[in-house]
Formats: structure tokens, C-alpha cells, sequence
């Protein structure tokens, strides 16, 4: 064989040997990709969503009985409030029970899961809600942080509650008694007078 037939077979081979190593190459290539989409699944943007949206753990109960059992504490409320004519139980990050008031007619086009996870910023102006809520210590746990240009305090029953609301009506009551925290928030203001009843049967 001639020198110049050697140098032609050399670099066939070469490049059958250059073929063999880049597709050895990519199918360890996609391989590994595939080990790393199994152990690391994409997370949605609506799936990081409802992790930011849902930090607290709510959990429904369908009577108060079952909501105070759970909870390993006693709570009375008022049975009803004006205005409103349904009451859900619930209770959030296992240590503080939620009432919710609300009117049936107002909630028809939510959904089961939806209520299940209401809160007070989750309504509009046109789905009016009033939460009560018990639990253990001092904290401040209305989950209302907005800012309102009346804040003032109410003594009833030997009782030290701030009220926070705009144009003489109330939206947040908080206050502390025998190592218990409430709460009252509303998206419906309501008088002075209509928020001392409720306070007077809330224990």
C-alpha cells in the first residue's frame, strides 16, 4: 500500500472514532439530563405561588366543639351577629381557632377549597366577613396590617381593646385577657355599639 493510501485509511479511522466518541458523549449527556429532571422536578410558577399565598396551615371544622377539642382550649362566641348568616369553624397553624361569620348568598361562587382557606384579605368590599379568633399569649393576631386613621381604646369588662377603623366605624378589635389573645376583623365596619355585644360573649 502506497504512503498516501495509508494516510486516507488513518483518517477514515480517525473520524469513525471521532463519530463513536461524540455520540457516546451526547447520549451520557442526555442521560444525565434525565437524572436531573427525575430528581429535581420543576416547580410550577403557580405551584411556588400557593406557597407564598397559603403560609398558614388551615384546617375546617364542621362544628366549634370539634374546633376547641382540637385546639385544647375553650372558646364561647357569640351564636349570632347582624348582619350575617353562617358561621365556619377552623382552626390556623394548629393554635389558633378562627370564626368565620359570612352570608351564604355572598360566598355561592366560591369553591370548596377556597373556603376552606379564607382569610381577611381574601374578600372584597362586596363579600362581607367577620372573623373571631382565640389563641395562647399576647401577639397581635388580627392578620390586619393595614393602616387606618382611628385608633382608640374601649374599656368594657375590665377588658383594655384597641380598636383600629376610619369614619367612626370599626374594622379591628385585639385585645388580651387571662393569657389569651382575640381578635375581631371585619371588611364591613361596624359600630362601636354592634362590637360590644360581640365582645361581651366572647370568652
Amino acid at each position: 500500500m502506497t504512503k498516501k493510501g495509508k494516510n486516507v485509511k488513518k483518517l477514515i479511522s480517525f473520524t469513525v472514532l471521532a463519530s463513536m466518541a461524540i455520540a457516546i458523549t451526547s447520549c451520557n449527556t442526555s442521560n444525565k439530563n434525565k437524572n436531573v429532571s427525575n430528581n429535581n422536578p420543576i416547580i410550577s410558577e403557580t405551584e411556588s405561588n400557593k406557597i407564598i399565598k397559603l403560609p398558614n396551615s388551615i384546617v375546617k371544622y364542621e362544628t366549634l366543639e370539634e374546633a376547641i377539642e382540637a385546639c385544647g382550649f375553650k372558646f364561647s362566641i357569640p351564636d349570632t351577629i347582624v348582619g350575617y348568616e353562617n358561621k365556619q369553624y377552623s382552626i390556623i397553624n394548629d393554635e389558633t381557632i378562627q370564626i368565620t361569620y359570612y352570608n351564604e348568598k355572598k360566598l355561592e361562587s366560591i369553591n370548596e377549597e377556597d373556603l376552606k382557606n379564607i382569610t381577611f384579605d381574601s374578600f372584597n368590599a362586596n363579600q362581607h366577613t367577620l372573623f373571631i379568633r382565640k389563641s395562647t399569649g399576647t401577639e397581635d393576631i388580627s392578620g390586619d396590617y393595614n393602616d387606618y386613621s382611628e385608633i382608640n381604646r374601649i374599656y368594657i369588662n375590665n377588658l383594655d381593646v384597641t380598636t383600629k377603623g376610619n369614619n367612626g366605624k370599626i374594622s379591628v378589635a385585639i385585645w388580651t385577657n387571662n393569657g389569651y389573645t382575640f381578635s375581631i376583623t371585619t371588611n364591613n365596619p361596624i359600630s362601636t355599639d354592634l362590637l360590644l355585644d360581640i365582645i361581651i360573649n366572647i370568652k
